[in-house]
C-alpha cells in the first residue's frame, strides 16, 4: 500500500501538507503544539491531515500538569473520528515539562494498541525518575 517507506523530511508544517497523502504515516513533534509557522501551527497541521486522511501522530508537550487538553476537541474536524489519545503527565514541572500528550487520526486498531503499549512502557520507564508519572 502507498509508496516505499521512506522517511520525507519537508521544510516546516507546509511543506509536509504539501507532501503527505493517504496511505502515509506523519509523526508531528513540535515543541509549542499552538505556536504558528508560516501557514499553520502543529494542531492546525494534524487537523489538514486528518481531514485528507492521512494517517498522523501529533506528540506534544505539556508544560504544566494542570495544563488542560480541550484545544484537542477542537483541533480533530467533526467529520473525523477521534483517534486515540493519551496524556504522560508527572506531578511537577521539573526540567520545563510535565508529560507529553499524543493525538492519532486513521491509525489501524492494531496501531493504536501498539501506541497504547509505548506510552505505557515508556510510563514504567521514566516512573523511576519521575515519581507521580501517570498516564491519563
Amino acid at each position: 500500500m502507498g509508496r516505499p517507506a521512506t522517511v520525507e523530511v519537508a521544510d516546516g508544517l507546509t511543506g509536509v501538507c504539501e507532501l503527505a497523502r493517504p496511505g502515509d504515516l506523519v509523526l508531528l513533534d513540535p515543541f509549542h503544539v499552538h505556536e504558528r509557522g508560516n501557514a499553520f501551527s502543529s494542531a492546525e497541521a494534524f487537523s489538514v491531515l486528518a481531514t485528507r486522511g492521512v494517517s498522523t501522530i501529533l506528540w506534544y508537550a505539556i508544560y504544566d500538569p494542570s495544563e488542560s487538553d480541550e484545544w484537542i476537541a477542537d483541533t480533530i474536524p467533526s467529520t473525523i473520528a477521534r483517534g486515540w489519545s493519551a496524556r504522560l503527565v508527572g506531578a511537577s514541572s521539573e526540567g520545563g515539562l510535565a508529560g507529553c500528550g499524543f493525538l492519532t487520526a486513521h491509525l489501524s486498531a492494531e496501531s493504536e494498541t501498539a501506541a497504547g503499549s509505548i506510552v505505557e512502557a515508556l510510563a514504567r520507564a521514566l516512573s523511576r525518575v519521575r515519581p507521580g508519572l501517570r498516564v491519563d
